[in-house]
């Protein structure tokens, strides 16, 4: 799959093809990463700082788990969405990612990654918690 996303990010384009569904796939597989595109996407400058980011996602995490209280800590979200995640939102030409600014702006949400965005937002409202 790695291929997906470096075709993708090298692209400078996304076009619905089988490589950019499948890169759009890669990158919302992680729920954080969703998360993260949901709330950017959401605000009024599709901007925010991590520790906005990392709020967010520490409560859509909260709120889609059955167990009450069962978030991830902060600090981990916080480091993955710093090392990991943002990162690679960037490198696929999503986001821009200033690390030493700790802010984070959506740069475009493409059709094939808003549309499945939109469907893993269908399912998650459909299916029971984890």
């Amino acid at each position: 799959m790695a291929d997906d996303s470096q075709s993708a990010s090298t692209a400078g384009t996304w076009e619905t093809t089988s490589d950019q569904l499948g890169a759009a796939f890669d990158l919302l597989c992680s729920r954080r990463r969703r998360y993260a595109l949901e709330y950017l996407a959401a605000s009024d400058d599709g901007a925010a700082d991590v520790d906005e980011l990392t709020a967010h996602v520490v409560e859509a995490v909260r709120a889609r788990t059955e167990t009450y209280g069962a978030e991830p800590p902060r600090a981990e979200v916080y480091t993955e969405l710093y090392h990991a995640h943002l990162p690679r939102l960037t490198d696929a030409g999503l986001t821009a990612f200033d690390p030493s600014a700790g802010v984070v702006r959506l740069v475009t949400l493409p059709d094939p990654v808003d549309r499945c965005l939109d469907l893993v937002q269908e399912f998650d409202e459909q299916a029971p918690s984890n």
